[in-house]
């Protein structure tokens, strides 16, 4: 489940971004650090790199405003989920998970 929902989320981020090719090296390890994630899900060095690839997208790009979003979003679909009112979150998931939130209800 939360493999999904992250899956979604990154997806949509990066349609939503989409790629850049010029990228300052020193500002990504700069912002990197600025906006240092301290939840302990992730490694050291997997948060560096992905935090690396995503401010190659978008240097202007805020981790904890994301993660804030992210747990926010996360908490309305299960709420959502488990309460079975699903229409609430049809708009913060993709149509094939919303057709398989609706199928597993």
């Amino acid at each position: 489940m939360f493999a999904v929902i992250a899956a979604v989320l990154a997806t949509n981020l990066y349609r939503v971004l989409g790629k850049r090719t010029i990228v300052d090296k020193t500002m990504i390890k700069e912002k990197a650090i600025d906006n240092d994630i301290n939840d302990n899900i992730f490694s050291d060095e997997v948060k560096e790199y992905s935090q690396k690839k995503i401010l190659e997208l978008d240097n202007n790009f805020d981790f904890k405003s994301f993660i804030k979003g992210a747990k926010e979003a996360f908490k309305i679909i299960v709420e959502s989920f488990n309460n079975k009112k699903l229409i609430s979150v049809q708009n913060l998931v993709s149509e094939e998970v919303f057709e398989k939130f609706q199928n597993a209800i």
